[in-house]
């Protein structure tokens, strides 16, 4: 793997391309929308299942414990189940919901849980096994990523955008707004209390902050020097007079000693999320206060509060915790408490630090459908499906039936395409590149096998490829960041080659190649959590020969985002930008046409949510939540559907497109 700054021979401006002028262009401004001729099929919710984010404990009057958790997905579901059995005791749909991370229990044993995307505070009851919504966009505020309980019974909340503790009293039904807690960072991801204090973990600034709740002081605590770089504080947790803070993306779990004032120690390679309340343990004839964590790739680890000293348990947590607490059981083989936790897909898990013995049980939680995050057409005509949050697999569509078929994996799919006979799929986080060969029977963990890893920052593969042998793959980069990629990957081999920077501070979310060229479309946006810099999308041409950026220009003025490149049979490249089509003539490096279609701020939908191509001499794709249809001689539009994402063809010439987690498939008349 290698990564390249990118040589640049020409620069083209608007201005010089006479765009400014208007000079070769067909005019500006809308043009009405005719209603298309065809019919719509639903093929149902393709992929569906339980993933969740966060796991909440509580117990029954009589001490039955009971786990809490919400199912992502379009919608989403909040389920109770019997924490020993897996039965499920109650659900309750949440339309607005998108996923949940942290849930925390209250001393009257109701759980609290802050979601995102929805602006929505739930509390959940095991008396009456209810749900009840309690707050909704207290401050403005859309996503609560952490909640934590003082000894006075606030509830205190971590959000995003406005990086603020928010709080909650419970007898008064009564907020309060703290603030943002670090200049410039926009995440509050982990939040713990020692009964007094609150600590706020901040992203994509790094840092730790001490409110006194009672008087609003903060006192800012100074990270490692050696961590200062570091995009999230991505868990905090309070146990036995430590402070544990997860780092990322070092993975680094960090110790304070808050008596003293000080870190005292690092442990290395934590899958997270959280570490565990304190338990008394007996080991080698003597009694031990430890707290757990997952290590990257082991079983769940004791950490020993006196010591420091690190012991791995009988415990193993497949898709790291998801939540810890210490319950009785009351079954043999589980004296006095054990510790108990759950994973991603529902299940709940306990070990008995007496018996050292351990025990699993798939819940029956409540699934739901997930929402549809990609589109593409596969190396014989069939349709996949990418789904999001983290989904239960990849699905395909057959284009004569309709039928789809699961194929079970973990995987969130930004982006995807064909090349010879493999399908090439484009995994957040990480900027994963995975490739399944489709003339072989799926199998996840080797058809398709191990990833490549893109590196150089990047987090979002959304454009894919082929470029000759090589893939050309467009990347997004990591929270906190500007600047996409632009990799070229060699899959017989492996190697990359990365060039940062393509577009200064963009990322590249389009890419087409033709005659040992590539041509790409930007958007201004970096990772979540900091603000662009530049303005205006930008049109790249590059040399693969040369490895060199030829053509650089602004197609579109004011436009933030080319998302469709296609060509047309005489050699015409044309694009989508939020809501115009330009059209460029590659020979002579002018913008020969630009219409307005439509009016939308989709700035929301930057890393996805537009596409074009050819097809039956007509433009076809998608943008500003519609799918449409233009006439290239009189330009005329035709809007087939509207409230709908993403975009794909089969081999028969089916449209396929998704509203939120339903497979829709147009049939054009």
């Amino acid at each position: 793997m290698s990564h390249s700054s990118v040589p640049r021979r020409t620069l083209l401006g608007a201005t010089a391309l006479g765009i400014a002028g208007g000079v070769g262009l067909s005019g500006l401004g809308h043009l009405p929308a005719h209603a298309a001729s065809g019919h719509e099929d639903s093929l149902g919710t393709p992929i569906t299942g339980v993933t969740a984010s966060g796991v909440g404990w509580t117990t029954t009057a009589a001490g039955r414990p009971v786990a809490v958790l919400i199912a992502g997905g379009s919608p989403s579901v909040i389920s109770a189940v019997d924490g020993i059995t897996g039965e499920l005791l109650a659900s309750q749909t949440l339309d607005l919901v998108k996923q949940a991370w942290n849930y925390a229990t209250a001393a009257d044993r109701r759980v609290y849980i802050g979601t995102q995307s929805s602006g929505e505070i739930w509390r959940f009851s095991p008396d009456t096994l209810a749900f009840e919504r309690v707050g909704y966009k207290p401050f403005a505020q859309t996503h609560f990523w952490a909640v934590a309980i003082d000894n006075d019974g606030i509830v205190h909340f971590g959000t995003y955008p406005g990086g603020r503790v928010v709080s909650y009293d419970p007898t008064t039904a009564t907020w309060t707004d703290h603030g943002q807690v670090v200049e410039g960072a926009q995440y509050v991801r982990s939040i713990a209390s020692d009964g007094r204090y609150v600590y706020a973990g901040t992203g994509t600034v790094a840092g730790i902050v001490r409110l006194d709740p009672r008087t609003g002081e903060t006192v800012r605590i100074a990270l490692p020097e050696e961590y200062a770089d570091q995009q999230f504080v991505y868990d905090l947790d309070v146990s036995g007079g430590r402070l544990f803070a997860r780092m990322s993306p070092a993975n680094t779990l960090l110790v304070r000693d808050l008596a003293a004032g000080a870190w005292v120690d690092s442990i290395e390679a934590v899958t997270g999320l959280h570490v565990s309340p304190p338990g008394t343990t007996l080991r080698d004839h003597q009694r031990h206060t430890e707290v757990f964590y997952s290590p990257t790739g082991g079983p769940v680890t004791g950490y020993d509060l006196a010591t420091g000293e690190r012991r791995p348990t009988e415990l193993a947590v497949a898709f790291a915790n998801r939540g810890w607490a210490w319950l009785s059981l009351r079954l043999n083989g589980f004296p006095a408490k054990s510790l108990v936790t759950g994973s991603s897909d529902g299940t709940l898990v306990a070990w008995n630090p007496v018996s050292h013995q351990t025990r699993s049980v798939r819940s029956k939680a409540a699934g739901t459908p997930y929402i549809i995050r990609s589109l593409g057409q596969g190396p014989n005509g069939e349709v996949y499906v990418g789904g999001y949050l983290s989904p239960r697999g990849l699905a395909r569509v057959e284009p004569e039936t309709g039928d789809t078929t699961l194929l079970p994996w973990s995987a969130q799919v930004e982006g995807m395409t064909s090349h010879g006979t493999d399908l090439m799929l484009g995994v957040y986080p990480g900027a994963k590149i995975y490739r399944y060969d489709t003339t072989q029977e799926w199998q996840a963990g080797s058809n398709p096998g191990a990833p490549v890893s893109i590196g150089n920052n990047q987090d979002r593969p959304v454009a894919l490829t082929p470029a000759g042998d090589l893939t050309a793959i467009g990347s997004v980069p990591d929270y906190g960041h500007l600047g996409g990629a632009l990799t070229l990957l060699n899959r017989t081999t492996g190697e990359t080659t990365s060039y940062r920077n393509v577009v200064q501070d963009q990322s590249i979310v389009t890419l087409l190649h033709r005659d040992g060229k590539i041509y790409g479309g930007s958007a201004i946006w970096g990772g979540l959590g900091i603000d662009p810099t530049a303005t205006e999308a930008e049109l790249f041409v590059f040399d693969l020969a040369t490895r060199t950026v030829e053509t650089s220009l602004v197609p579109v003025p004011g436009e933030t985002s080319i998302g469709g490149l296609t060509f047309d049979p005489d050699g015409n490249l044309w694009g989508m930008t939020a809501n115009q089509l330009f059209r460029y003539d590659v020979d002579s490096g002018e913008v020969t046409l630009v219409r307005k279609y439509f009016d939308s701020d989709v700035s929301a939908e930057y890393y996805t949510g537009r596409s074009l191509h050819w097809h039956e001499n007509k433009l076809i794709g998608n943008t500003a939540w519609q799918v449409f249809e233009i006439d290239p001689v009189s330009l005329e539009l035709q809007v087939i559907r509207t409230g709908v994402n993403c975009f794909a063809l089969d081999r028969l010439g089916h449209w396929y497109y998704g509203r939120q987690s339903e497979l829709l498939r147009w049939t054009p008349a």
